[in-house]
């Protein structure tokens, strides 16, 4: 009886350091298997430094894929005289209940501008914070919460509001989940040195600087997008934006934090520029008129400027369903960079 108890100890203690050691040397040695924390990580020291008189865009990877930052400074420096910063802080999945944490740090940042991207999919009430990169932020300094339990529930504001030994803790458990995704990296940039991927979709996302563009490497044909648009449609999958939860009439939570962060930054100084951004029309054919009708109204009970590109590109401005290729991204660069002019007035 005491030798399988001692076994079964003996066990569980080498369970416990094998697991360890691979954390240490596999899971945080690899930082692509944990892109998204990383990156945050990475975004949280970026609003440390200076960035005065700064622009920022935000957003999913909407955002990321579809504004190139060197065009947009480019174009407004050679076109319109304007010599400013621009970085696209936008993070793939990205939804507005993820990014209201961060309110503080933009502040304290102090930029002169931020340009948030959004679309319907940032507006769904299934959007949640149980995340380590999305709770990353409410562990890295002292925030705020005040108006926070407006937007989330209480579930979210146990995990927002738990010390930053449990969140250690939580987060050392929770990467279990990267295991796989780790192994994998160790085994492909050690074991198989000479292994030349061509899917990296965002390169060396968590040691950005926060200009280079995102992309997709491969575009789908048209044909593909039929395919594939006709699969979905068949299926009801939730890729599209108009199978996820509908847009409510009511303020919602998303609808909320987005307020709160306009609110926040306004009483700094901080200009905001909304853009409802593009989406294939394969994918805004299946968004349902009330939704369409109730963003709109949201977006213009905000008092700010925004606009509408839901609709303003073909198919074959995207590489897929959801994001614009290159060209796309050129052309919209191009157009966000007439909006910041044409909004410079009011703080050049």
């Amino acid at each position: 009886m005491i030798s399988i108890t001692l076994a079964i100890t003996l066990s569980i203690i080498l369970a416990i350091i094998g697991y360890f050691l691979m954390v240490h040397f596999i899971i945080d040695s690899y930082p692509a298997g944990d892109v998204a924390y990383s990156r945050v990580n990475n975004l949280l020291t970026f609003y440390n430094q200076p960035h005065n008189d700064d622009i920022f865009t935000i957003g999913s990877s909407y955002v990321a894929e579809g504004i190139d930052a060197y065009i947009v400074e480019k174009a407004l420096l050679n076109q319109y005289h304007i010599n400013r910063s621009v970085y696209n802080l936008a993070n793939g999945g990205d939804t507005i209940l993820n990014r209201v944490g961060e309110t503080d740090y933009v502040v304290a940042a102090k930029p002169k501008l931020v340009l948030i991207g959004l679309s319907y999919r940032d507006f769904d009430n299934t959007s949640t914070i149980l995340q380590d990169h999305v709770l990353l932020p409410y562990h890295s300094k002292q925030i705020n919460l005040t108006e926070f339990s407006t937007f989330f529930n209480t579930a979210q504001m146990s995990q927002i509001t738990q010390s930053n030994q449990e969140f250690a803790m939580y987060r050392f458990i929770e990467k279990r989940k990267l295991s796989f995704i780790s192994c994998y990296m160790f085994a492909r940039n050690i074991l198989l040195s000479n292994y030349k991927g061509n899917e990296v979709r965002y390169p060396n996302q968590h040691i950005t600087n926060f200009k280079d563009p995102w992309f997709i490497t491969s575009n789908y044909t048209e044909e593909e997008k039929k395919d594939l648009a006709h699969k979905l449609l068949g299926s009801n999958a939730s890729l599209f934006d108009g199978n996820r939860n509908p847009v409510p009439e009511d303020m919602s939570p998303p609808k909320i934090a987005l307020t709160y962060m306009i609110k926040n930054f306004q009483q700094n100084n901080i200009q905001v520029i909304i853009i409802n951004m593009p989406i294939n029309p394969m994918n805004s054919e299946t968004i349902n008129e009330s939704s369409r009708k109730n963003l709109l109204k949201y977006l213009n009970s905000t008092g700010v400027s925004w606009y509408d590109f839901e609709r303003l590109y073909p198919s074959e401005y995207f590489s897929d369903m959801h994001h614009l290729n290159a060209k796309g991204r050129a052309n919209l660069s191009l157009k966000v960079a007439a909006i910041i002019a044409d909004k410079s007035d009011r703080w050049i």
